[in-house]
């Protein structure tokens, strides 16, 4: 039985994503975004535990960087990444993916 832990809304959002760990680097895809966090497309995801620091970017020269902690791994697909260190102006950006109904500056949809 698969078990939903989130706590907030998940958005389909597709952006380049530079992940720093302790001992490596990589270029990837963030697939999704919440208030509480992403999933991101790689190959080679880190552990469970794993902490890493974020830089990516949400459209109209709006950039996030920020640390989280793997919280899912699954070997050749992707990891689920807890934002721990989010500051509130770019918890704001997000809410206006994640909400786009309440964000008089968003994107139109397609």
């Amino acid at each position: 039985m698969n078990v939903e832990r989130r706590r907030s809304r998940r958005e389909i959002f597709f952006t380049e994503v530079n992940i720093e760990g302790k001992n490596a680097s990589e270029q990837s895809r963030v697939t999704d975004i919440g208030l509480e966090g992403v999933f991101v497309d790689t190959i080679s995801p880190s552990p469970v535990g794993t902490v890493l620091r974020l830089s990516f970017g949400l459209g109209r020269e709006r950039f996030v960087t920020t640390q989280g902690i793997v919280v899912h791994s699954m070997p050749s697909i992707g990891m689920g990444i807890q934002f721990t260190g989010l500051k509130p102006e770019h918890e704001e950006m997000i809410k206006g993916i994640v909400y786009p109904e309440q964000d008089p500056w968003s994107e139109p949809r397609m």
